[in-house]
């Protein structure tokens, strides 16, 4: 009775017991690709139709845990190029000109940044990114007056601010997938705000 006892209580301490953090010193190499997109006003408008810019996007990163509960990360970003129309745009070029306005944009970065992640097999994640951002305009067509205006191509570059906040799955040895969504700031030139959800693919070597 008194080994029966004994057993239970093991048991129950071993459920109870606090769940384990990040791996320390795990080496992890991320895959992720989602859905992004940006807040976009109509490039060189006065006033104009300002549109939810959405966009698919792939990130490959790599991951450091520095302790059993922070990590540091590494990764680079691209989003392909996509059409997108706003309408009633309105330029001064000299004169105002209205119509409406298509381009295609395409951007792509590199960010680093800090995680706290806790817990074992199911892991909360939460961080911040910080980085830079790259996006290019191009193929500017209009319709109305502004067919007439010359809108050339430009690219912009803006420092990117980007907290984060997730789950991770470990489901298997070294294998573990994430689904993180992020909250994008561009400050500096044509500054912005935006969101992402990405899915990703990791593998860790355990150094």
């Amino acid at each position: 009775m008194i080994g029966r006892c004994q057993g239970l209580l093991a048991v129950s301490l071993f459920l109870a017991a606090t769940p384990a953090f990040a791996d320390h010193g795990a080496l992890s190499l991320d895959l992720g690709m989602g859905a992004s997109g940006l807040v976009l006003p109509a490039p060189y408008a006065m006033s104009g139709q300002t549109i939810f810019a959405a966009d698919f996007e792939v990130m490959l990163g790599l991951r450091y845990a520095i302790t059993n509960e922070f990590e540091l990360t590494l990764s680079g970003f691209y989003g392909p190029p996509i059409t997108y129309t706003h309408d009633d745009v309105t330029v001064v070029s000299p004169a105002k000109l209205s119509g409406n306005e298509s381009h295609s944009l395409f951007r792509f970065g590199v960010l680093g940044g800090v995680r706290y992640v806790r817990g074992s097999v199911w892991k909360l994640v939460v961080g911040l990114e910080a980085g830079w951002s790259h996006r290019s305009y191009s193929n500017f067509q209009s319709t109305g007056d502004l067919a007439t205006a010359f809108l050339p191509h430009f690219c912009t570059d803006n420092t990117v601010i980007q907290p984060l906040v997730g789950v991770e799955w470990a489901f298997a040895d070294h294998w573990s997938a994430s689904l993180i969504p992020r909250f994008t700031v561009l400050l500096g030139p044509d500054s912005t705000v935006g969101f992402s959800l990405m899915l990703s693919i990791s593998y860790s070597w355990f150094l």
